[in-house]
């Protein structure tokens, strides 16, 4: 097995990039605009309650790290999880959680869905 996949490396490895292939590359931006990636630092939002609390972990049971209020903000910091579902103030049951940084406290951590809603 191991031969097989050095003859394949060594095949691709000396294929010659072709006009072809070029043909396939990224148009470029609209004249005027500059094509700007998403990052972390735009997406966010606040939260919904007072005293959510940030965990480390998105669990229920998990450490406390510490707590967010409404006029707060959060800035997502590219994690998500389905964990321990939770009972949100309006009756729904959510099991997703978010992993934020508090703009304020900039304290880090898990919440739940329930306690946080995005910038419009």
């Amino acid at each position: 097995m191991m031969k097989i996949v050095s003859a394949v490396a060594v095949v691709i490895a000396a294929i010659p990039a072709t006009p072809a292939m070029a043909s396939h590359a990224p148009a470029a931006p609209a004249a005027g605009r500059a094509a700007v990636p998403a990052r972390a630092a735009d997406i966010g939002g606040d939260f919904t309650e007072p005293g959510v609390r940030i965990r480390a972990t998105p669990r229920l049971n998990g450490y406390v790290r510490g707590l967010g209020n409404p006029g707060d903000g959060y800035t997502w910091n590219g994690g998500q999880s389905f964990a321990d579902p939770v009972t949100c103030p309006n009756g729904d049951v959510k099991d997703h959680w978010t992993y934020v940084i508090n703009d304020r406290t900039r304290v880090e951590g898990y919440v739940s869905d329930c306690f946080i809603r995005e910038r419009p």
